[in-house]
């Protein structure tokens, strides 16, 4: 899809004025003039207060155009509407090996699930099952990260004939689309100690780890230095942008406050929280979109290192967000009573995260990436425990049209079945 045609989408409906800026900017970036073409755009957003119509729309060219000319791998105008191209085929390799491989992965799957396992958060083995939640099939897509957090690629790839050669991320695309054809379920327990809701499968935090580092395939170099994201593409960066632009309604002006995003990804929401003035610091264990975030947006403050983020000083921080990672994070007691260190007295959270829903033996919310699952009240005492005050649960779908648009969407997510905490740090 071309520019012209990406913009007429985005700008339908949009108020006049914000029409006006965004086809200025956009005309400006077409010649090159990228820099003026922010402004304009900065412009604008300080006159389309967050929920307006088009608001979203200024907030997110803003952060695709700083990452489009940064990146330097074609003409910006060309990098915003940019389409990412699909990974290995299954049809790329022997038929014979596919059969093979997968054998192998429905062996590993029940081996997974007859080990068992203990809470991955408290380590106590009492629990219960509270149904089964689906891995894969039908409506639960397996994307590459699914398959190398759940099966050992390196494993696999070292069980497979090697004619012809594919790397670990090639048999990783691979797994996807093996485990994607086989429906894999199991179940899910409910500790009876913390109350986290988790999969009866191994979490093997190495192997969850070293996904991070086999699986990042590069988009970009910048400076001589691999990294990955997109930001620079208007439409995923849009979609990025509700989060931040609800955070920033809920919360209020966040000039001058320093913000942490833990689980930032390449940076997309970070940037859109500096377009509301405030000092951005991001949290990743995924190396090379952290480096994006630097390189192509400009965030220079970036930890992916796991210890990096747990050294960090007491009360350094005013807020912290995060969006859809916690449910990637087994030790969330531990990573809680970080972000509470680390939060100044007074200081905000808000975080999102899937609504986990058990219901006729099955766990909704629950499966493929997603190895634990919060319900409202297990996520309201999690925060709790660690003198976090709960101000706001929303949970899709809700009535409230402050929360959810006339389909029952949250307007955080644009999702179902989502949540969304808002807490304050007890300032004594």
């Amino acid at each position: 899809m071309n520019q012209n045609a990406v913009l007429q989408q985005l700008l339908a409906d949009t108020a006049p004025a914000v029409k006006a800026s965004v086809t200025q900017a956009f005309s400006l970036i077409g010649r090159g003039d990228t820099g003026p073409a922010v402004t304009v755009l900065r412009e604008c957003l300080k006159d389309a207060p967050a929920g307006q119509d088009g608001h979203r729309l200024v907030l997110a060219s803003i952060v695709s155009v700083i990452a489009a000319s940064r990146l330097g791998d074609g003409p910006p105008a060309e990098l915003l509407v940019r389409e990412y191209p699909a990974g290995k085929n299954v049809s790329s390799i022997r038929r014979s090996t596919v059969e093979m491989a997968t054998r192998w992965l429905a062996d590993a799957a029940r081996r997974a699930i007859q080990a068992g396992t203990t809470c991955p958060n408290c380590g106590s083995a009492a629990s219960s099952v509270v149904g089964n939640a689906t891995l894969s099939g039908g409506a639960a897509m397996t994307d590459i990260a699914t398959a190398g957090i759940l099966f050992d690629i390196r494993a696999l790839q070292a069980a497979m004939p090697q004619d012809p050669p594919v790397t670990v991320r090639g048999w990783g695309t691979i797994a996807s689309r093996l485990v994607q054809s086989m429906s894999l379920t199991a179940p899910a327990r409910q500790c009876e100690e913390c109350g986290l809701l988790y999969l009866q499968w191994p979490m093997d935090r190495e192997r969850v780890a070293q996904y991070y580092v086999d699986f990042a395939e590069p988009s970009s170099t910048l400076q001589g230095t691999e990294v990955t994201g997109q930001s620079e593409n208007l439409r995923a960066t849009y979609v990025k942008a509700k989060f931040p632009e609800f955070v920033r309604k809920l919360l209020g002006d966040l000039s001058g406050r320093r913000v942490l995003d833990l689980g930032c990804g390449e940076g997309t929401m970070l940037a859109c929280l500096r377009e509301y003035g405030a000092k951005p610091i991001g949290f990743d264990l995924d190396v090379k979109r952290a480096r994006y975030a630097a390189l192509a947006l400009g965030l220079p403050d970036m930890t992916f290192e796991a210890e990096r983020f747990h050294a960090l000083p007491d009360s350094v921080v005013d807020v912290v967000v995060s969006f859809h990672a916690l449910e990637h994070i087994p030790e969330v007691d531990r990573t809680l009573a970080n972000v509470a260190r680390i939060l100044r007295p007074g200081g905000r959270v808000a975080f999102a995260v899937p609504r986990a829903i058990p219901s006729d033996g099955k766990v909704l919310g629950m499966g493929g990436d997603h190895l634990i699952g919060f319900t409202p009240l297990c996520l309201k005492n999690f925060f709790e425990r660690q003198g976090i005050t709960v101000n706001l649960l929303a949970a899709g779908p809700d009535q409230n049209p402050m929360h959810a648009d006339p389909s029952g969407h949250a307007r955080w997510s644009g999702m179902k079945d989502d949540m969304i905490l808002v807490g304050t740090k007890s300032a004594s």
